[in-house]
């Protein structure tokens, strides 16, 4: 998988969290690190290249250092003018459109974070089962005391919440 930020980061929380379920080996290429691509195997590789956008610089490189058209790639991105949209008709590889209603860290609920799972051979309707998670009392203990905890040390430290887009 290659892709950098909320395009990169809730699949790999995927990953982690039910790494003992996935039955299929994931590498994650959201750095320049030519390290870890040497002990990839190439047989039944299936690159799936996330960039909302379509233009993060990044993803672009990883892209272009890795990416064949001899290779199975699918590539993720929103249906609008981008390098990687242009590279994924130019290679005649399988384009999902991403609906970008959902960004950033929240991505991982949309396609960028399902198709990912669907490949790791989950099933993606049950992370999205939202009122199983307000049932979950331990959910809601969980919740309420990590604000719980924040309110204090802000109040305590005085800390000055800035929250950014």
């Amino acid at each position: 998988m290659i892709g950098i930020g909320g395009s990169s980061l809730g699949a790999r929380s995927i990953y982690s969290f039910f790494k003992k379920r996935i039955k299929r080996d994931f590498n994650f290429n959201d750095n320049l690190s030519l390290k870890k691509q040497k002990n990839i195997k190439t047989k039944n590789l299936l690159n799936l290249i996330i960039s909302k956008s379509g233009n993060t610089l990044e993803t672009i490189v990883n892209t272009n250092i890795f990416v064949n058209k001899n290779q199975k790639n699918i590539f993720l991105t929103e249906n609008k003018n981008s390098y990687l949209l242009n590279l994924a008709k130019k290679l005649k590889s399988e384009i999902v459109l991403h609906n970008n209603y959902i960004g950033g860290r929240y991505s991982v609920l949309s396609e960028v974070g399902m198709l990912p799972a669907e490949l790791m051979g989950l099933n993606e309707s049950k992370f999205k089962q939202y009122d199983n998670l307000i049932k979950n009392k331990n959910f809601l203990r969980g919740l309420v005391s990590s604000f719980s905890i924040f309110r204090f040390y802000r109040k305590k430290e005085k800390i000055n919440l800035i929250i950014l887009n």
